[in-house]
């Protein structure tokens, strides 16, 4: 479990960066300067959320402080990511924002001014960020080292269009009573917006085949919570893929996520 409370909400630094000709904002924790270049962990919000409250959820600034890794929770704009579902009431999918170029210009600011370690830039997120997780992991494959989407599936299009320009280590968690985003796949609805989505299994799968995982998965069963870890090793160039399955779990952050998350990311730099 976490140690207490070590860097708090206020002790966030809020920032702003321009990307695509748009005013963007974040809040960053950044250890006291080191002498090596640090992890660089990226955390985003869920739809209709923001900086602060994700912080206040996943508490990854605690584990930043206590590990000595840079942490960043963007903010979508307008409190949504463009994560290509075309929802017409989300005015980053009217306007199309670029958020791939958010999250590289990030990338470029805190390598070039807060001695980020490019070989260990990582994302995580939940929800519509969990979805937008998985784009940056399709398209930002060379810069980023691993991603972890919590309680959210791949959409149809985005698994049938993704091309990672190199293998890339996935972390992802399911709960089998989500009722937003469903766990046996067929339509999410979203604003006016009836979207095909792949199943808990099928996402899996799909990371597994991306990365040229051999079958079979290892499964092992999991108590408090219960459920399973579904995990393919012998990847392409020593990437892994592993997914925890809880019963009876809905929508939300799980308890033990961030240290696991954190843990995985340790694992997976890139070569």
């Amino acid at each position: 479990m976490l140690t207490p409370f070590f860097a708090a909400a206020a002790d966030l630094t809020p920032q702003s960066i321009e990307a695509g000709g748009v005013a963007r904002t974040y809040r960053y924790y950044a250890p006291p300067a080191a002498a090596r270049r640090l992890p660089l962990v990226f955390v985003l919000h869920g739809a209709g959320g923001a900086s602060e409250r994700v912080a206040a959820t996943t508490r990854f600034q605690e584990l930043a402080a206590e590990k000595g890794f840079i942490v960043v929770y963007p903010d979508g704009f307008d409190r949504h990511w463009n994560d290509l579902r075309g929802i017409p009431e989300w005015t980053a999918h009217q306007r199309n924002i670029d958020d791939v170029g958010f999250f590289s210009a990030l990338i470029e600011r805190f390598v070039a001014q807060h001695h980020a370690d490019p070989k260990r830039v990582f994302v995580t997120g939940i929800s519509n960020g969990g979805l937008m997780s998985h784009r940056l992991g399709c398209e930002l494959a060379g810069r980023i080292a691993a991603i972890a989407p919590v309680v959210r599936t791949l959409t149809s299009r985005l698994a049938s269009g993704c091309m990672p320009a190199r293998p890339i280590s996935v972390h992802m968690f399911f709960g089998t009573a989500d009722k937003l985003v469903p766990f046996e796949g067929g339509i999410q609805k979203m604003g006016s917006v009836e979207t095909p989505v792949l199943s808990a299994r099928q996402t899996i799968e799909r990371w597994a085949a991306l990365n040229g995982c051999p079958e079979p998965a290892q499964v092992t069963r999991t108590t408090e919570p219960a459920g399973f870890r579904q995990s393919y090793s012998g990847c392409r160039e020593g990437v892994e893929v592993v997914a925890y399955v809880r019963e009876g779990a809905g929508h939300s952050w799980p308890k033990d996520a961030t240290e696991l998350i954190w843990a995985f990311f340790e694992k997976h730099p890139l070569p």
